[in-house]
């Protein structure tokens, strides 16, 4: 049993445990005070050209921009010439930042081409095709950098594959600062997730997992060989760059790349995703229940940022955004959850902290990136 210790809501207004008692005012120097909550769906195949296609006519392997290969007529790879039927090479080799499989047939017309440097046309990441837990949606930065971000929150049978694994790490070893950390299970029965029934991955598998702290969700990133969203390039979003999308994965994948306020756009509508104002019920459990899968709304206008669900709403994400490496260090919250409103739902809402040292609730939980 983890240890635990009991904190007030003062920023969210729902049931709020922890393992160490932090202030409800936000600590000197801090971007904002401890307070506390969102889910998965995808696209389809790894980002392969259609049959007999090849790459953008002249350019299409992954450059630095990383710029997607669409079918066209007998183009010279950027990469170099490619004989018929031969894939092109990745982005490296033409000096590009578009790692993967990425490349454009030759200048043969009958040959197939390569993956795209970016995202394939259905918005899908290839390079993770063969990862645990939700497919993943190939993204940059305005910047041009790639990387690949879950296209929804962990679900709940995906983290109780997480713990049935015979390769699960042993608790405490997943980061310097989470020694503490004794189990993975989430933390049911206890404090604000004392009702069981918050984690049951056999009766409700598509539901996002909740009751987890910030040691268990970087846990299970690493595991499944991606890592809890940072920063763009690896490491920690510092203060100052929450909402940068060249430097957080998290809200530049919200943001649409730093285009909108809320990632279908900048009005506020309030039955798109799952906040207060389109989740019914009188109690958690009710609540929770309505959210059972994601909302195919909650999403971006467009690809690739369509295929990601519920960035706002659902469960609050944990982002790797801490102030520090010790335990008890607030790790910045992302999103808000199914009991949030307008103001808490925007992706360049940054209020909320929860402390690693065990800061868990139901409306709690997390999704993971891809470094490329």
């Amino acid at each position: 049993m983890k240890p635990r210790w009991l904190i007030l809501p003062v920023l969210l207004g729902f049931f709020h445990c922890s393992r160490q008692e932090i202030s409800p005012e936000p600590q000197a120097g801090s971007p904002a005070g401890t307070s506390a909550g969102q889910q998965p769906s995808a696209g389809t195949s790894a980002g392969t050209t259609a049959e007999n296609s090849v790459g953008t006519a002249g350019n299409s392997a992954g450059t630095s921009s990383g710029a997607a290969g669409e079918s066209g007529q007998g183009g010279t790879s950027a990469a170099g010439a490619s004989p018929a039927g031969a894939s092109g090479h990745s982005g490296e080799s033409s000096g590009g930042n578009a790692s993967g499989t990425a490349g454009a047939a030759g200048e043969s017309p009958g040959g197939v081409g390569g993956s795209a440097g970016q995202a394939s046309l259905d918005g899908v990441c290839p390079e993770a095709s063969a990862l645990p837990g939700p497919l993943m949606v190939r993204l940059q930065t305005p910047d041009g950098v790639p990387y690949c971000m879950d296209s929804t929150e962990v679900t709940q049978a995906q983290y109780a594959a997480f713990l049935a694994s015979p390769d699960l790490p042993t608790p405490g070893s997943e980061h310097k600062a989470c020694k503490w950390n004794g189990v993975y299970y989430p933390n049911v029965g206890e404090g604000g997730c004392a009702n069981e029934a918050f984690y049951t991955p056999e009766k409700t598998p598509d539901t996002s997992v909740g009751c987890i702290d910030w040691c268990d969700a970087y846990a299970y990133c690493k595991w499944a060989g991606k890592r809890l969203c940072g920063r763009v390039g690896g490491g920690v979003v510092n203060v100052g760059e929450e909402n940068d999308a060249n430097k957080s994965q998290w809200y530049n994948g919200c943001s649409q790349g730093g285009k909108s306020k809320y990632p279908y756009g900048d009005t506020y509508q309030g039955k798109a995703c799952h906040g207060k104002d389109a989740v019914e019920g009188s109690t958690e459990e009710e609540k929770l229940a309505a959210v059972s899968k994601a909302k195919e709304g909650c999403a971006g206008e467009e690809l690739p940022y369509s295929k990601l669900l519920d960035l706002s709403g659902n469960h609050w994400e944990l982002e790797d955004a801490c102030e520090g490496d010790l335990p008890s260090d607030g790790c910045r919250i992302r999103g808000g959850s199914y009991g949030s409103g307008e103001e808490q739902l925007r992706c360049g809402n940054t209020e909320g902290f929860f402390s690693r040292t065990g800061d868990y609730t139901p409306q709690l939980g997390f999704r993971c990136c891809l470094d490329l």
